[in-house]
């Protein structure tokens, strides 16, 4: 399952990277950045660099563990949703020879 989170997180990584490294998203950070005042300015390019420092720094692996989640997400939800079903179909009851002996029955 790692293997197939750490295929899936390298995909989305390198397609987050392409659409965000387009002319036009640049162009529009840009342009934010003309309605703020100019202490704003900074304050707002500064925070962008450091946003950018931390999302090369970690945002692979952050990608990769929330897919790992959403995997064992999904595994947990199917095994209870089987063993519910196993158990109202009858297949997860105790036999009766056993029961009897344990003495509830």
């Amino acid at each position: 399952m790692s293997r197939l989170a750490n295929f899936l997180a390298r995909i989305i990584w390198f397609w987050t990277l392409w659409f965000v490294r387009r002319p036009f998203i640049r162009r529009t950070q840009n342009r934010s950045w003309g309605w703020m005042s100019e202490p704003a300015q900074l304050r707002a390019q500064r925070s962008l660099r450091r946003q950018n420092r931390f999302a090369r720094k970690y945002g692979l692996r952050l990608i990769q563990f929330t897919i790992t989640l959403l995997f064992a997400s999904m595994v947990l939800s199917v095994t209870a949703y089987l063993a519910i079903n196993l158990y109202d179909a009858g297949f997860l009851s105790v036999p009766d020879d056993i029961r009897h002996r344990m003495g509830d029955g």
